[in-house]
């Protein structure tokens, strides 16, 4: 779980400069809606809000028979799928 925070971390900072909270995210996710990134990076930006929703919700957390948890495990191999 922690290799998924730290891609996503690293991917940030490279897109441009760093982001210091959901808000400075949201921003830049609307500016990428209105000017599309031409990068292959935009395959993973188009997570993030799935991201922030699973990170809210703890998914990662819980039982591994959980819907919401292979929920997790689905996003994972989306994002290393897109990278």
């Amino acid at each position: 779980m922690e290799e998924i925070f730290t891609l996503i971390k690293v991917d940030m900072v490279i897109l441009s400069g760093s982001f210091k909270s959901s808000k400075d995210i949201n921003t830049f996710l609307n500016y990428i809606k209105i000017f599309p990134s031409r990068s292959h990076k935009r395959q993973r930006l188009f997570l993030v809000p799935q991201f922030y929703e699973l990170k809210n919700l703890q998914a990662y957390k819980h039982s591994p028979d959980s819907a919401i948890y292979k929920s997790w495990l689905l996003f994972e191999k989306k994002w290393k799928e897109r990278g």
